[in-house]
């Protein structure tokens, strides 16, 4: 289900709208993230290997709310999504383990639409070589200038990622291209864990990032991002303590 409340909203009110039933419009509960696309007029929900686009309006249930759903070709399966200022949308697919961009407008009409083929992919560990069967891309971050940002799990150390759990990948240019590698890696502090999945911007373009298990909070530059190289911390700006329950995996920054 999603719940949208009202501005200012606080305690335990009720949402003033809900699409409910996803999971069995789906076939698959776990529904791991959405979007608004750019226009702002539907909101793209990923849940599993579906993806599927609501009005921002809708207040029903999921059956007869949707508008249009597509798949990818190849079974990506996503945990994060987001849309970039020329209106094409990036995955974080866990399947592949890559980040996958598919061209806009993406269809928000139109019912079910398959195969959705990519027009380019996001991979790679330090040294040129791909990522590893055992890294995880979650939630994921596009600013105006293009430049993409995803903080990605190592379940182990291999592929040239050193001791580190995790990193948080950079990707400067908006050219479309296969099997890219990041441009930057942020590692060290606070991605000596495992956990670190959500990502957000804010309009000056710093970067923050969470980790589920510490319950943390970290901002930084993306100036201090850009160019850096693995076993690169980068200057933190501010950490949040205690900034949400243990196991948050999301953020977002109001208007």
């Amino acid at each position: 289900t999603i719940s949208v409340f009202a501005p200012g909203a606080n305690g335990n009110v009720a949402p003033i709208r809900q699409i409910t039933n996803i999971g069995g419009v789906s076939g698959n509960t776990a529904c791991s993230d959405m979007v608004f696309d750019p226009t702002g007029n539907f909101l793209f929900v990923s849940c599993g290997l579906r993806f599927f686009v609501f009005p921002v309006t809708a207040n029903t249930t999921a059956t007869s709310a949707v508008t249009a759903s597509f798949q990818d070709n190849s079974g990506a399966t996503s945990s994060g999504l987001a849309f970039d200022q020329g209106g094409n949308l990036y995955i974080a697919d866990q399947f592949h383990n890559d980040i996958r961009i598919y061209q806009g407008p993406i269809p928000t009409s139109g019912g079910f639409h398959m195969p959705y083929p990519p027009i380019g992919s996001m991979d790679g560990a330090p040294g040129g070589s791909a990522w590893p069967a055992t890294v995880d891309p979650f939630e994921i971050a596009v600013d105006n200038s293009g430049a993409l940002f995803a903080p990605v799990w190592f379940q182990n150390a291999t592929a040239g990622v050193a001791d580190a759990q995790a990193e948080l990948a950079m990707w400067n240019g908006t050219n479309v291209c296969n099997n890219c590698i990041p441009n930057s890696f942020l590692t060290g502090s606070p991605f000596t864990t495992h956990a670190v999945e959500g990502i957000v911007l804010d309009s000056a373009g710093n970067v923050y990032v969470d980790n589920l298990f510490t319950n943390v909070v970290t901002e930084f530059s993306q100036a201090t991002i850009a160019g850096a190289s693995l076993g690169t911390t980068g200057a933190v700006l501010r950490t949040l303590t205690n900034a949400g329950v243990p196991g948050s995996a999301g953020m977002a920054i109001g208007p």
